[in-house]
């Protein structure tokens, strides 16, 4: 239950942070809720993620492995239409249209904001240097831990003002 509390405190901090940086990224009011943390084995887990999906994937040092940040289509595409001057309505293309390489370059800097709150979240646990491995958009080319390993997951709602 310890690791539970000090997750919360980490994600807290991090929506606390995360929602200003996204607000002026986006030029619109970010809101950002924590549904809540979960447990699963790592293949159980990217079998649950639609596709396509926009996952950034980072190393946390000085710890080992990597870890990763997962953005469904519905959220890239809000991104995207805020970012260039739309409402930040999602405009979903046709179904299981993958993202064009001016949209993962777009969400790449994206990813990096957050990368950035996150470490600062992160320092009164640990301090961290948070770097991007790569911008990757299907579940089954990830293989950060073997399938089977168990990995805790964090589920965020990030809601766009019209």
């Amino acid at each position: 239950m310890l690791f539970r509390s000090n997750l919360d405190i980490v994600y807290d901090s991090f929506i606390r942070s995360y929602r200003v940086t996204m607000s002026n990224r986006l030029r619109r009011l970010v809101e950002i809720k924590k549904i809540g943390a979960h447990p699963f084995k790592f293949d159980d887990f990217l079998m649950s993620l639609p596709s396509p999906v926009c996952m950034g994937l980072y190393k946390i040092e000085p710890l080992k492995g990597a870890a990763m940040l997962a953005m469904d289509s519905n959220l890239v595409y809000a991104i995207m239409d805020s970012i260039l001057g739309g409402t930040g309505t999602p405009r979903v293309p046709e179904a299981s249209r993958l993202f064009t390489s001016i949209e993962l370059r777009i969400m790449q800097k994206i990813v990096k904001d957050a990368l950035s709150d996150m470490e600062k979240a992160w320092a009164p646990l640990q301090a961290t240097k948070m770097s991007l491995l790569r911008m990757e958009m299907n579940p089954r080319l990830v293989n950060i831990v073997p399938p089977e390993y168990h990995v805790v997951t964090m589920q965020l709602e990030i809601q766009i003002e019209n």
